[in-house]
């Protein structure tokens, strides 16, 4: 009889299947449901009809997709600075249920209000300690299953109707259940009156900073889950009442009601409930967006709740809904000179301990992958005008791949340098000079300029292939080059071979001193290239600053190793000729110096710049260290042959210009 009466509860529970296309499209398919393109595709009401946006894609769903680990899901930051004021986005609870004989649960549909953001990203976690344990970790066995999601749709379109405020993102795959799997016999478990921890993060097209939110909720019971009027569900956000010990809620606003009435109660079990406070709001039954209710209430240690009953002229016209359970640590009954001496004493580690948190959570906001960040439209690529002596063929080649490696991993827009295989001067106009006025007006307006030293000219094997576009180049930036470098616009960097003299004598002296060396300074370059700031530990103190972490500085990606193993070639090359050039004048001084130490002496020969074992194949005569210091003033005497005229008598030389 039991079983009858739960069969026909079960039967008499009207549900629906989810509509998200991750569980419509098969992967790799094209066979999906009407309603999506593609298993990315993305669900858009406009509050009678289903609308499409090829610029919006799901990009991942860690429940659907072929993730690694569950605790990368779990690891994900969902802190900023900005938070909601007010919330775009409100949960649609709804019945799922697959088949008319298949157990009913509950689903939650998210509603994201489409013209306020252009990436989203959201986890769905339940907190129930017996399926997801805080800070712990979980293996692909465990029953904890957190949902993260990332919507982006910053290649949408702009559309009149893409700005409707009542136009909303659907996104309904999260389902109250776990699978639970026993001797390959798998049961699904329903969460119903679990809470749940809704994190979410945006960003938005009007500003660049990212806002985010954290929210618990209850998962509302299939049954209690009406069709004619669905069940509200009371987001509480945790991190006012962590930081601040306040409640805050909000709660979507009944269109059949004019106000609300808040009730608190401390709880103490599952059963037993005090009410402690209650307070009645107005609201609008008008605005989409939940109303933002703060509880009037003064919070101690305990476990509270909130109710929510819907009220038209101050009767209840609906049943009452409720939120998760906040659970605020008792403090203990201490005295307060023991408090006073406690905060005396751990005041100092916890500035520590808090600045090195902050420190950690900066270092990690400020790390940048250049190319992601094209791709998801938060920066973008700007041109770059290359400047360097082409005398040397093998510096020349370092430019050009490291031209290659910065538009390619590091977000710059176009390049021109006269030797890059797209803009170069061969690729149109064979005109240098012209080609010179061209690139340096397509950088003018937001581009940067980039000087390169270098190497010495005498590792120059040949004529240059186009002699003297270095300094047409410096000629055309000449006028505006203070401006550029005031802007962060105007760069010198240099390698171990550089040689600082070949860079052009227009350039601000102090940008030549402090010319970057490359690749020790590679980071740092990358982030004045892409004007991207040094990040404060805190906003109100501009120190310390971080310097952000731009992942292709180490130039182990494809392209970075061969221009590493170019540059230690050359500076071999330039060593290898600096010692030639020394060996060659040490021989030439001794074929010319006779064996007299005194001559050697008075000659004042160097043998400093002579190696040692060059000076013993030689037979250098060694000078004593008394003979080593000679007076100033002494000059050279050179006796000519007496037969060769002398300079003093050309006074008086025959000045006829007859030739027989």
């Amino acid at each position: 009889m039991i079983v009858l009466l739960l069969l026909i509860s079960v039967l008499s529970v009207h549900g629906k299947d989810r509509m998200c296309c991750r569980y419509h499209c098969a992967p790799n398919s094209t066979d999906c449901a009407s309603w999506c393109a593609s298993r990315d595709s993305c669900i858009i009401w406009n509050g009678t009809e289903m609308l499409k946006d090829e610029g919006c894609e799901v990009v991942y769903d860690t429940k659907k997709d072929d993730v690694p680990s569950k605790q990368n899901c779990l690891q994900k930051n969902f802190r900023s600075r900005a938070t909601f004021e007010t919330l775009p986005f409100y949960l649609e609870p709804y019945v799922y249920k697959r088949g008319v004989s298949d157990t009913p649960f509950t689903g939650i549909d998210l509603r994201y209000r489409y013209s306020s953001f252009k990436n989203l990203r959201f986890r769905f976690k339940n907190t129930n300690h017996n399926i997801c344990q805080e800070n712990s970790g979980f293996d692909d066995d465990s029953l904890c299953n957190p949902r993260c999601v990332e919507i982006d749709r910053s290649r949408s379109l702009e559309r009149m109707e893409t700005k409707s405020e009542m136009m909303f993102i659907s996104y309904d795959c999260e389902v109250g259940f776990y699978i639970s799997e026993k001797n390959t016999h798998k049961n699904w478990i329903g969460t119903a009156e679990d809470d749940y921890l809704l994190s979410v993060c945006a960003d938005t097209f009007e500003s660049s900073s990212r806002i985010c939110g954290e929210y618990i909720f209850k998962m509302p019971a299939p049954e209690h889950v009406e069709k004619e009027t669905p069940s509200n569900i009371i987001l509480l956000d945790t991190k006012e009442f962590e930081n601040s010990d306040k409640i805050v809620m909000f709660v979507p606003n009944p269109h059949y009601a004019d106000k609300i009435l808040v009730s608190l109660f401390l709880v103490s079990d599952e059963k037993n409930k005090q009410e402690v406070h209650k307070q009645i709001v107005k609201i609008s039954s008008r605005n989409d967006s939940p109303s933002r209710v703060v509880v009037d209430f003064t919070v101690e240690s305990g476990r509270y709740q909130v109710a929510v009953t819907p009220l038209k002229e101050d009767t209840v016209v609906g049943n009452p809904c409720y939120s998760a359970i906040l659970t605020r640590q008792s403090q203990g009954g201490h005295a307060p000179n023991i408090i006073s001496s406690i905060l005396c004493s751990i005041v100092v580690i916890g500035l520590i301990l808090g600045i090195y948190k902050r420190y950690q959570q900066v270092t990690e906001e400020a790390t940048i992958e250049p190319r992601t960040m094209v791709e998801a439209g938060r920066i973008v690529p700007k041109p770059l005008l290359v400047i360097s002596s082409l005398d040397v063929f093998e510096h020349a080649q370092i430019v050009k791949e490291l031209c290659s490696y910065l538009k390619q991993w590091c977000g710059v827009g176009d390049i021109y340098f006269p030797l890059d295989d797209e803009r170069g001067i061969h690729c149109g106009q064979r005109d240098p000079w012209k080609w010179a006025q061209n690139s340096y007006d397509c950088v003018r307006e937001n581009g940067t300029i980039l000087f390169v030293a270098g190497p010495k000219q005498s590792l120059a094997g040949s004529t240059s292939l186009y002699p003297g576009i270095q300094e047409n180049q410096a000629f055309l930036v000449t006028q505006e080059m203070s401006m550029l470098a005031d802007q962060g616009r105007l760069l010198v960097v240099k390698f171990a071979y550089s040689d600082m003299k070949t860079v052009p004598s227009a350039v601000p002296q102090q940008l030549v001193k402090n010319a970057l060396l490359l690749p020790d300074k590679m980071n740092t370059f990358l982030s004045l290239l892409l004007q991207e700031p040094k990040r404060p530990i805190c906003c109100k103190l501009p120190f310390p600053r971080i310097q952000p972490d731009v992942l292709p500085k180490d130039l182990t990606r494809q392209g970075g190793p061969e221009i590493l193993k170019k540059i230690h070639e050359l500076i071999d090359k330039e060593r290898n000729q600096v010692n030639t050039d020394q060996d060659k004048n040490c021989r030439l001084e001794r074929l010319l110096s006779p064996e007299d130490e005194d001559f050697v002496r008075k000659n004042l020969i160097d043998q400093n710049s002579c190696s040692e074992d060059l000076k013993n194949e030689l037979n250098w005569p060694s000078l004593s260290k008394k003979q080593e210091k000679t007076d100033e003033g002494r000059i050279f005497d050179i006796q000519l042959e007496e037969t060769l005229p002398s300079m003093k008598n050309l006074i008086s030389r025959d000045k006829s210009t007859d030739f027989v």
